[in-house]
């Protein structure tokens, strides 16, 4: 009912009055109208208007329901790939997901080949003497630094496609391989 029950203007929610109707019904002398209320539907005690049933029956309602229908303490789903126990939606676990052919770096599985001959130490010595010690992408010279193959092909270990980087971008060149191939050309890093 958004309407008042005395003069029928709109009143704010929860109320039977408007304001102006609810300060004269205050001062008047004649009794009070009674508030409609409910009555619990399981034990008829009296209650407020917007509910169903009374404190104590909606407690035990409660229970009754948990009981019928208790919370799962164990996982009903299981990996399909390596059989670990996962929630209720999904597939497969988290190690699972990102790997493999659903991981973004996946390359045919040719990350695991092996690198070509005269890839050693003596190979990544003389690179980094070549570049001074220093990431030829930022310029640092801390913390650990790694040759990297500028087109990707490990078997490719020509002086000319190999650089030095640092932790930091060495990491960054292994996302979005074309975009990288196409910045050590356009920097004049390849020294073919």
């Amino acid at each position: 009912m958004p309407y008042c029950i005395d003069c029928g203007k709109f009143k704010s929610r929860g109320a039977l009055r408007c304001n102006s109707c609810a300060q004269i019904y205050r001062r008047s002398k004649e009794p009070k109208a009674v508030i409609p209320t409910n009555y619990c539907v399981d034990c008829d005690r009296q209650i407020g208007r917007y509910s169903k049933r009374c404190k104590h029956c909606a407690q035990i309602e409660n229970w009754r329901i948990r009981r019928k229908n208790p919370k799962p303490t164990e996982f009903t789903n299981s990996c399909i790939d390596c059989g670990a126990p996962i929630g209720r939606y999904g597939l497969r676990c988290k190690s699972c997901a990102i790997s493999g052919v659903f991981n973004p770096n996946w390359r045919d599985g040719s990350t695991g080949s092996p690198y070509g001959l005269g890839f050693g130490p003596e190979k990544k010595r003389y690179i980094k003497d070549r570049d001074d010690h220093t990431c030829v992408l930022c310029g640092t010279d801390k913390g650990t630094l790694y040759v990297h193959h500028i087109n990707y092909d490990k078997t490719d270990n020509t002086p000319g496609n190999l650089v030095t980087l640092c932790n930091s971008c060495h990491g960054k060149t292994n996302y979005n391989r074309e975009h990288w191939i196409g910045k050590f050309h356009q920097i004049g890093v390849s020294r073919v």
